[in-house]
């Protein structure tokens, strides 16, 4: 039972945490959907309804795009769940302060089980205040990943409290919501052996790992039935979203250890936070004698391993929060898109910081003279992250913030690069969109988005022959074929502008064989109307419409073209 004292306790650290929480991330609750949040949940009709809640179990987290290897629908049933209270973005952004908050006191029980409650209450305290985590909470995509580490953390607890039934279930739930909660399993594996191997009892514990097979098994079961072959690998990666897919094991490997430096470094330093970490925005490390930051990431690694082998076992059990985890995220030996994404810390942050708390705990107790400097230190840095979070939020209040950004803080990315020539595009500041493009393509000549503007851009000017070019360049390097429904249509209505409407059909015929980015059901009938009006006027002359229907179709151009 619990007693009167700790539920006090319970409701204490909650509320602190909630209020904290929305002190520091409450402003971007007026923020809207930015980014990846517009493809993944607004744009999609089937968030809109409980009632597709199955079919949320039986589909990719991409609507039609199981080569992206996403499955989780338990975080697509939290969208649903916000979608049944408003459309707007900011009951999203509640929740997932709400839920960092949760994250927040669940870290605070779980430290409480293998180290001090002192160390409890600071590793808590330190987490809650990280900017690096900016990210995750205040990007509305940033769901999966505190809802799967809400689950894993709960689960860890009911671990810990030898409640492995429950934990079993649990941990099926931290699977639905993202595949990285995995990741419990090896974690799980190595605490169990730092037990065994003091306890010298390891047939108890290798009973005890067999709970959290079941929910395993289940669910790669049903990510089978759903994503077929890409359930278990064979991905398909593109060079400048998954630049790592590209490289070699060694590269891989010092790219990680460089990829380890930048998380630890950021958390204690967060003066060049970023969005963007995608192609040529990090050098590869393809020699770790020329990369300073690499040394320096390889040794920290081995500090932390060395920590696991010779440490305290509270400190032995921070460590491996950390680097379970790292092992899965550095793309090392896992392949995933992105080469290093802040979200993607945020459980990591967890041993860390109380590794940090236990640090911190041992200099007061030793210099216990200089306990008021390492208060004042504490609150000047809890200051420092505070304005620096809050700054950060303003990042994720609409799309032109967030790429104005993303290309300031990585002018080397052709992603960064593109999405602010998509931002002019949008102003109808053709000149600077131009050269963003042209910028963007220069990093990266295959990039589809920045060749899908500059076709356009040349379309604008006359360049009809450069546009289609463009078009049909985008489409070939377009290996998913996630946007070359768009692509196509493009070029139907170049066609049609030139008249040739018999091709602008069979361009737009070629259009809807291609899924609607993100399951659109709004694009699907926006594509069945332009299909029936190539069909009417496939076979006619320009010479043969009335003014009226010549109007028509140059006004319906411009919007689809958008300007």
């Amino acid at each position: 039972m619990i007693s009167s004292q700790q539920k006090k306790e319970i409701v204490g650290v909650l509320i602190a945490s909630i209020i904290l929480s929305f002190f520091l991330f409450g402003n971007v609750i007026k923020g809207n959907f930015v980014g990846d949040d517009d493809s993944i949940v607004n744009s999609r009709a089937d968030l809109r309804s409980l009632k597709n809640i199955p079919a949320f179990f039986t589909s990719s987290a991409y609507p039609g795009q199981a080569s992206v290897g996403l499955y989780r629908p338990l975080t697509l049933f939290s969208y649903a769940f916000n979608f049944m209270f408003s459309e707007k973005p900011a009951g999203f952004h509640i929740l997932n302060i709400l839920l960092h908050a949760f994250n927040v006191v669940l870290i605070f029980f779980i430290t409480c089980k293998f180290a001090s409650k002192k160390i409890a209450y600071l590793s808590s305290f330190l987490f809650l205040f990280l900017p690096i985590h900016t990210e995750a909470v205040s990007s509305i995509v940033g769901r999966s990943e505190l809802l799967s580490v809400f689950f894993v953390l709960l689960t860890f607890l009911l671990f810990l409290k030898n409640k492995h039934i429950w934990a079993s279930l649990v941990f099926l739930c931290a699977l639905l919501s993202k595949e990285f909660a995995v990741i419990f399993l090896p974690l799980i594996g190595l605490l169990l052996l730092i037990e065994a191997v003091e306890a010298k009892k390891l047939k108890k514990f290798i009973k005890i790992g067999l709970f959290y097979l079941p929910p395993f098994a289940i669910y790669f079961f049903l990510r089978y039935l759903t994503l077929g072959k890409y359930a278990f690998g064979g991905l398909i990666f593109d060079r400048v979203t998954a630049p790592l897919a590209f490289l070699g094991l060694k590269e891989r490997i010092f790219n990680g250890f460089l990829s380890f430096f930048l998380y630890i470094r950021k958390s204690f330093y967060p003066i060049d936070l970023s969005t963007d970490y995608y192609f040529n925005q990090i050098p590869a490390v393809r020699n770790i004698f020329s990369s300073p930051q690499a040394i320096i990431g390889l040794i920290l690694l081995l500090g932390v391993i060395a920590i696991i082998i010779f440490g305290r076992k509270n400190l032995k059990i921070a460590a491996s929060i950390l680097l379970i985890p790292f092992i899965f995220i550095s793309n090392m030996f896992f392949l995933t898109s992105g080469s290093f994404t802040e979200r993607w810390w945020y459980l990591p942050s967890f041993g860390l910081m109380v590794m940090a708390a236990i640090f911190i705990d041992w200099m007061v107790d030793k210099y216990k003279k200089l306990q008021p400097v390492f208060f004042v230190f504490l609150l000047f840095l809890t200051g420092w992250f505070s304005f620096v979070i809050i700054k950060q939020n303003r990042v994720w209040f609409d799309n032109k913030s967030f790429f104005v950004y993303s290309a300031r803080m990585a002018p080397n990315s052709a992603w960064a690069r593109s999405n602010l020539a998509a931002v002019y595009l949008h102003d109808k500041n053709f000149d600077k969109a131009k050269e963003e493009a042209e910028a963007s393509l220069r990093i990266y000549s295959a990039f589809t988005p920045a060749l899908n503007i500059l076709a356009k851009l040349h379309w604008r000017d006359g360049r009809y022959e450069e546009a289609e070019a463009a078009f049909k360049k985008a489409i070939e390097a377009d290996i998913r074929g996630n946007n070359s429904r768009g692509f196509y249509r493009m070029l139907a209505l170049l066609n049609l502008d030139l008249s040739n409407n018999r091709e602008a059909f069979t361009y737009m015929k070629k259009a809807i064989e291609f899924p609607a980015s993100g399951g659109s059901e709004r694009i699907i009938k926006t594509d069945e109307i332009l299909y029936q009006i190539f069909e009417d006027f496939k076979d006619r002359k320009v010479n043969s419409y009335t003014q009226e229907e010549g109007e028509k179709l140059a006004e319906l151009i411009k919007i689809i073209r958008g300007f």
